[in-house]
Formats: structure tokens, C-alpha cells, sequence
């Protein structure tokens, strides 16, 4: 049995950019276009006379083929003053573009003027310019005080899949509608059609801090089109998926202003192939200082393993090894068992990673190791960290990844889980190159490995296939 290490950089949603960066930002011109603007990672396209936009990623620079990362063209601000509604709109014609921005404006209302500003932003992940920072500015420009509140809309498209399902780093699969608000707004999510072989890939995360939406919802597009504060039924099938970042009014006096804010870009999926497949992603490279400067904000590390083998498995595990100095989150376990795993079953969990403060540079490694009876030589998934000095904070010397005692537990897979269900999707979205087991940088990124593997069996087939397909027709004769 051969086993493959593979990087994957796809269609993605990706990070919030905030914050230094530890890695260089790859070279990418931006160039403006007749509707927006493109860099050799990702196209801007915006709609003349009206607030939509859309983003593809660039597959091939040369020929200039490309695949959607959104909906032609839907993605918009719905924003509500005072309890009336209303959709952000203007004439893209009008915009001003600036380095790797663009600047559009909705003054149509003699109290509220929002701008919205769309630009490409380096990956907190790998350094490149493959993520775009949707940016609404609303300010009151009245003499009065006014209430106002806004949602932002995703219509996520994955190639030709509009019904893209979402795996949420924290929770798992999800295919049926889901509302998260406060502190549970999960830190990152994906979706991808594939664990072995990704035609389409997507990340998000959401905006933190003073940014942060009050509440986000993994939502149906005809659900939330028409609606700033759209109900979110979690009894029934995501479908037509969106992603929605919802604010609730705050009153604002005149002169003052509130940032609205989404990403939305490329992502990394590194998976080990063979009869247990593992999978990882990561939401940075680098830890940030916090806003007290005397941490580090946590960073997310996401594990996915699936039993590509003909047969059932029993005792899989999945661990992660830490350095000193990196922990994980509260009541998180370091390696996580599972009774069985039924062939073609998936599972996924996420942990959170918090470094202690250090006061010189380091950079550690975070290495992690997937097994089951009678499956060897699984080839583990190893990360390295950046965290960055603060001053005072002690100096940390032993940089050997050592083991995470876990405390002593029941499995907490459920022995009788049915397996994923199987698609297929030949839409090929990653450039095919080999690869060994290190860190793709550069150009070296945004590649997947060839090798021997199972046959690709696609996740999710209930929102895959014929249904996601016959909607784009169907839209995109609506939308005209």
C-alpha cells in the first residue's frame, strides 16, 4: 500500500487578515479590469448599477480559465436603518481603485453613506494575496442618531457546485442549516468535496475582535436573499448554501460609523492518503500578540480522517504532538479514539492551540499522527508555528514536540455510525504536480500530488450532483 502526502490550495474561502504577518507576502500585481480588479490568484467582478460582487480564482494565468468561488453575481450588503431595509447599491463604474483595492459607494440615502471596499489581502497561512477583505463602512452623515444594522451574504459557489456543503472546525459535517452567535461563532470552517482527492476546497473564518459579527449562520440562498435578519429553520437542509455574517443595529450619532466585515479567498488542505486517509488544516502559521500584548490569540488545527479501505476498522486515533509551550484548549484531548470506523466513514476534530508567552522568537513544530488495527505507517501531517517574542515573558529552549498526556476516557466515536456518503465531481481545480512531506511555500503552494490512492469517493452526495447542477440555470435566468 503506497502512501501519498499531498497540499492543497482550492477554492477557498480563507482568513481574516488582522494583524502582522510572520510570513512574506508572495509577489502578486494587481491589475484593474473592466469590472474589477485580478491578481494571478483571484478576480474581483462587480456588477454595474447595483451592490453585487462576485470572485473567481484564476486556474490558469496563461488561458485565462477560471472557476467560481461565488455566484454570478449575488453576494451583497442588506442593511436596515431605523427597521427599514434596504440592499447596498451602486454603480461600479464610479469606483476608485487603489493598489490592491477597490472603493464603491452608496450615497442614495440623504442620512447614511456606506462604502464598500474590496481587497485582496496576503493569507495568514502561506503569505499570498489569495484572500479578499469585503469591507463595508456605514456612517451616518445626518444631524440625527440613527439605528442601523447589516448582514453580508456569501453565496458560496464551488466550481459548479452551488449547494456546497460546510464542515465547521469544532462541530463536524454539516449539511443542515446552522445559527451561531457570541462566543460559539466557530473560528474557521471548510467545505470540499473530496477527502482523498479535492477538486474544490473552501475556508472561511469570520471577523474578530470590535469586527465581530453578533451572530453567522450557515443559511439557504432563497432563504436569506430578501432578508437582513433571515430565519435560520436547523430542522431542514442547507441547499442553495450561503454564508451570512448578521450585526444587530446599534444606534450611531451622527458622524459616527461601524465596519462590517467578511473574507473570503484560497485555502490549505494537506492530507496523507492511503486505507485510513488523514487530513489537516490550520487557521495560521504564526500566532498574533493579543490586543493586552501580554499572549497570544489561539489558533485552530483541524484534523479529518476517513476509511478509504473496503472494510470496517476498529481503535483509529488521531493525535497531535505539542512542543513545550503550546497547549491545547480546555478539556481537549491530544489524541482522540475512535471504537470503529465503518469503510468510507469520515471523522474530523478540531483543536485549539494556545502558546504561552515567550520572550525570544521561536519556531516550533506541531506534528499530527493518525492509526488503526491493522493499518501502519500512516505518514503523519507536521505544521511549523511562528510565535513571536513579548517582552518580559520567558525564554523557551526545548523546541522537541513532545506527547500530550490524555486522560483516561471512553472512545467517544459512536461504534454504529452509517459511512459518508459517495459522489463524484471531475471539476479539477488544483494544478497536479508530485510532492514530498514538506510544507509547500511559494511557489510550491496551491498543488496536489499524484499517486496511487482508492477511488474518489465524494462526501455529501445528498447535496451533491444533479440538484446543485439544474440551480445554476435556474438562478442565473432569475437573476437577469
Amino acid at each position: 500500500m503506497k502512501k501519498i502526502f499531498t497540499k492543497v490550495i482550492s477554492t477557498a474561502l480563507a482568513v481574516g487578515m488582522i494583524g502582522s504577518m510572520a510570513v512574506t507576502s508572495a509577489f502578486a500585481a494587481t491589475t484593474k479590469t473592466d469590472d474589477g480588479i485580478k491578481n494571478e490568484y483571484l478576480e474581483i467582478i462587480r456588477r454595474s448599477y447595483s451592490g453585487k460582487f462576485t470572485i473567481d480564482t484564476i486556474l490558469d494565468a496563461k488561458t485565462g480559465k477560471t472557476a467560481y468561488l461565488l455566484y454570478h453575481i449575488t453576494s451583497n450588503l442588506r442593511y436596515s436603518v431605523d427597521g427599514v431595509e434596504e440592499n447596498f447599491y451602486c454603480n461600479s463604474n464610479d469606483g476608485v481603485f487603489s493598489g490592491d483595492s477597490v472603493k464603491d459607494v452608496d450615497d442614495t440615502s440623504d442620512d447614511i453613506k456606506i462604502e464598500r471596499t474590496l481587497s485582496f489581502m496576503p493569507n495568514k497561512v502561506n503569505g499570498k494575496k489569495d484572500v479578499v477583505e469585503v469591507k463595508y463602512s456605514v456612517i451616518n452623515t445626518s444631524k440625527k442618531n440613527h439605528k442601523v444594522g447589516g448582514r453580508i451574504m456569501l453565496d458560496t459557489m464551488l466550481d459548479s457546485n452551488d449547494y456546497a456543503p460546510f464542515r465547521i472546525a469544532g462541530i463536524g459535517a454539516v449539511t443542515t442549516r446552522m445559527q451561531f452567535s457570541g462566543d460559539k461563532i466557530p473560528t474557521m470552517y471548510q467545505a470540499f468535496d473530496s477527502l482523498e482527492k479535492p477538486n474544490v476546497v473552501s475556508t472561511g473564518y469570520f471577523a474578530t475582535g470590535a469586527d465581530r459579527p453578533d451572530y453567522v449562520q450557515f443559511n439557504n440562498y432563497w432563504t436569506s436573499v430578501s432578508h437582513y435578519e433571515p430565519v435560520c429553520d436547523t430542522s431542514l437542509d442547507i441547499g442553495d448554501s450561503v454564508v451570512n455574517s448578521i450585526w444587530k443595529p446599534v444606534e450611531l450619532k451622527p458622524g459616527q460609523s461601524k465596519d462590517y466585515i467578511a473574507y473570503y479567498g484560497l485555502g490549505e488542505l494537506d492530507v496523507t492518503k492511503g486505507d485510513l486517509t488523514l487530513g489537516a488544516t490550520r487557521s495560521a502559521s504564526s500566532f498574533e500578540i493579543n490586543e493586552e500584548g501580554n499572549g497570544y490569540n489561539p489558533i485552530s488545527l483541524t484534523a479529518y480522517l476517513k476509511n478509504t479501505s473496503k472494510n470496517n476498522l476498529t481503535n483509529a486515533e488521531v493525535t497531535v504532538q505539542l512542543p513545550n509551550g503550546v497547549t491545547l484548549g480546555d478539556e481537549e484531548n491530544s489524541t482522540v479514539k475512535y471504537d470503529k470506523l465503518a469503510s468510507s466513514g469520515e471523522k474530523q476534530n478540531t483543536w485549539t492551540l494556545n502558546a504561552l508567552p515567550s520572550g525570544a522568537e521561536r519556531t516550533v513544530k506541531v506534528k499530527i499522527s493518525a492509526k488503526a488495527d491493522g493499518v501502519t505507517n500512516v505518514k503523519p501531517i507536521e505544521y511549523t508555528f511562528t510565535i513571536p517574542a513579548i517582552d518580559g515573558a520567558p525564554i523557551w529552549n526545548d523546541e522537541t514536540p513532545t506527547d500530550v498526556a490524555t486522560p483516561d476516557e471512553k472512545p467517544i466515536a459512536t461504534p454504529d455510525e452509517k459511512p459518508t456518503q459517495s459522489s463524484n465531481n471531475n471539476n479539477s481545480v488544483a494544478n497536479v504536480t508530485t510532492s514530498n512531506n514538506k510544507e509547500a511555500t511559494g511557489k510550491d503552494a496551491g498543488k496536489i500530488a499524484t499517486g496511487d490512492s482508492t477511488s474518489l469517493i465524494a462526501l455529501f452526495a445528498s447535496v451533491l450532483g444533479a440538484a446543485g447542477i439544474a440551480v445554476v440555470a435556474y438562478r442565473k435566468r432569475f437573476e437577469k
